[in-house]
């Protein structure tokens, strides 16, 4: 029987992940899912969809005064969202 390095399930699945190309997406993932956390649930009620695409962090609100506010302080929702992750997957912040 052929006796293979060992691993805890935590380095399985992130080898795993790499293996199939799948640690973007979910890193993109924790990024949409960190929305709500990061601008708070007054902010996020004014929020109807959420997803990345090519890099950009695409935010669809339901308030001009709110997409105004959000884009003054655009690059620090940047900084907080990828400090949350832990990797830059967002590079920019698109409100529509």
């Amino acid at each position: 029987m052929k006796r293979y390095k060992e691993q805890t399930i935590s380095q399985a699945l992130k080898a795993l992940m790499q293996t199939y190309g799948l640690e973007g997406k979910m890193q993109e993932f924790q990024i949409t899912s960190a929305w709500p956390e990061v601008v708070g649930s007054h902010i996020n009620k004014y929020t109807s969809e959420v997803f990345v695409n090519k890099r950009k962090l695409y935010v669809r609100l339901n308030s001009s005064v709110v997409k105004n506010e959000l884009n003054i302080i655009k690059e620090g929702l940047i900084k907080a969202l990828n400090e949350k992750v832990g990797v830059n997957v967002i590079s920019d912040i698109i409100f529509i």
